[in-house]
């Protein structure tokens, strides 16, 4: 019987700007625990401490499917989500890195969303407990609200100010 997802995977031909991408954006970190595994790439896990690796990151070589081909966007996947703190501070590393992203809010069970797509476009939903979170309630201008039918603002150029 399921009772949690313990991590996923992600193929990747940019394994820094990926990197970059989910410790300066979504607060994670490189885990050192990885394990002498043979396939090249890394672990991401929260920084809070005692969090566990929940991307498992594939690189070069690794990353390639039979065909040769290293795959972008999320295929069947629609998003990941992360329950995550700090919603005001994760908005503005976001807004500062001139990303595009989509925001709700979903008064009726507490929560705060953001929404972003990480630099191979997989679209990743931060979700923040609203009765933890310091800070006013988020002001979303209706052009930024989420729309899950809607999601076609992903524009790799974006993305370079994870290259280094």
């Amino acid at each position: 019987m399921i009772h949690r997802l313990f991590h996923c995977a992600i193929r990747t031909g940019q394994p820094e700007r990926m990197k970059n991408f989910y410790t300066r954006i979504a607060g994670m970190m490189v885990d050192a625990r990885r394990p002498q595994v043979p396939v090249k790439g890394f672990w991401l896990r929260p920084a809070a401490p005692g969090g566990e690796a929940i991307i498992h990151v594939f690189s070069d070589e690794d990353a390639r499917t039979p065909d040769g081909r290293i795959p972008t966007g999320g295929g069947a996947v629609h998003h990941l989500s992360f329950l995550t703190k700090g919603y005001h501070e994760t908005r503005s590393r976001i807004e500062q890195a001139g990303l595009s992203f989509r925001s709700s809010n979903l008064r009726e069970v507490g929560l705060w969303q953001i929404f972003v797509h990480d630099p191979h476009g997989i679209l990743v939903e931060l979700t923040f407990e609203a009765a933890t979170e310091a800070g006013p309630e988020p002001s979303i201008p209706p052009d930024l609200e989420f729309d899950a039918q809607k999601i076609v603002w992903f524009d790799p150029a974006q993305y370079v100010v994870f290259d280094n």
